[in-house]
């Protein structure tokens, strides 16, 4: 899709060149997140989460003993069961983490009892679960990433938002590149919050009393070595600073075309007009779209027309800025903020859809016709549009054959 010279956007833009083609804000994010979860003790973490999630879920015996074990443990929490960590549904990778962080020690302990069960398979799946998720890699690479996933779960939500801007998306970045480089600074302060709690949860699970430093092999050039015997620096070095190194340089270099992109548009929105110059050679790829010779006199008038306001009372989007800007008054900023509001935020709209395949086509009806699957589809998406019971009767009623496709 985004390749330069044979994908989708080079296509279009040799019949468009002034189209815009920007990535899927959202799919954005979740590679940073990916790419940064290389480190591998995040990477091992994430793996058996998921490996946990599965084993527990393919059995309703041993979701029903979850199920029992958090009402034992946590039964103010509103969470029942564990949730799927998805590719492609990345909301749900934030809910995964940070549902398992919180019914962790249910977890903990349906696991121990699962290793008594008489099932082979089962008792020895559950040994080898509960011996990795009660390391202290485990534990310390979980509630890292659960530090950095509860900052970045709001923003995922509001990318994938339908009212959200580009420029607002940008700021939104901005706002959590700024809060996790805070972090990165203050890093032995924020880390020494993590390593106490994580060593509260090593002790509530384990019979050793403190969390220890793996053995360290020094001809090893695989495996990490830090010429320390303190755990707390050990593992802020070995874990939480490359994560959130990494992090830090994917969310920059990942939206740095959507900065591009936006760098000239942006300036047009009131909260920006007034504290940079605006070049008018900027727009010059709208030169067949815009009238090029009045568009200097438009933007000194759209300037002007924002300096009595105060910076608080200013739109602080495009579609704001478009609902006070008079076509007549100024074309050609009309156009361009169109422009600006129409970019896409967000591709992920087939979401959704996966969502609800995933509902309507079980394996029961794994045989369904691909209109009845499109129309069944359609009435799970679109559920603001109320569907009449009688009128289908009557319509159904007026026909001779019943098999018709209702429009």
């Amino acid at each position: 899709m985004s390749g330069n010279f044979k994908g989708v956007q080079s296509v279009i833009r040799e019949v468009h060149p002034a189209a815009l083609y920007v990535h899927c804000s959202a799919h954005s994010l979740n590679l940073a997140l990916a790419h940064s979860s290389n480190i591998h003790h995040i990477r091992n973490c994430i793996g058996t989460i998921k490996s946990v999630g599965n084993f527990i879920k393919m059995s309703a015996k041993r979701t029903e003993l979850l199920k029992n074990k958090i009402k034992e443990f946590l039964p103010e929490t509103k969470w029942t069961k564990l949730t799927s960590m998805c590719e492609t549904r990345w909301v749900e990778n934030h809910d995964g983490m940070l549902r398992f962080s919180e019914i962790y020690k249910s977890i903990v302990a349906t696991l121990e009892e699962l290793q008594l069960f008489v099932d082979i398979e089962t008792s020895s799946k559950a040994l080898q679960l509960y011996k990795c998720v009660t390391t202290s890699e485990f534990i310390i690479s979980m509630i890292t990433a659960t530090t950095l996933f509860s900052i970045t779960l709001p923003l995922c939500k509001i990318l994938q938002s339908v009212k959200c801007d580009l420029s607002e998306a940008v700021d939104h970045v901005e706002t959590v590149l700024s809060e996790v480089k805070d972090m990165r600074t203050n890093i032995n302060e924020n880390f020494k919050k993590i390593f106490n709690k994580s060593e509260q949860l090593f002790i509530s699970v384990n019979e050793e009393e403190k969390i220890k430093i793996p053995r360290l092999v020094s001809r090893s050039t695989t495996r990490i070595n830090v010429d320390t015997k303190i755990p707390e620096d050990y593992f802020r070095i070995a874990i939480a600073i490359p994560f959130y190194d990494d992090f830090i340089s994917q969310l920059k270099e990942r939206f740095s075309k959507h900065k591009t992109i936006l760098s000239s548009l942006y300036l047009l929105i009131p909260k920006m007009c007034l504290k940079s110059p605006i070049l008018e050679s900027d727009f010059s790829i709208y030169s067949d779209f815009i009238n090029v010779d009045t568009l200097p006199s438009e933007l000194k008038l759209w300037k002007i027309k924002w300096i009595a306001f105060k910076d608080v009372d200013r739109p602080h989007t495009a579609v704001e800025a478009l609902n006070y800007c008079n076509p007549e008054l100024f074309p050609n900023i009309h156009f361009l903020l169109k422009v600006l509001a129409t970019l896409p935020v967000s591709t992920a709209t087939p979401e959704r859809t996966f969502s609800t395949l995933k509902r309507v086509k079980t394996f029961l009806r794994n045989s369904t016709g691909q209109e009845r699957l499109t129309g069944l589809a359609l009435l799970s998406v679109h559920r603001d549009v109320t569907v009449n019971p009688d009128e289908v009767l009557n319509q159904f009623a007026l026909q001779k054959d019943r098999n018709i496709l209702l429009v």
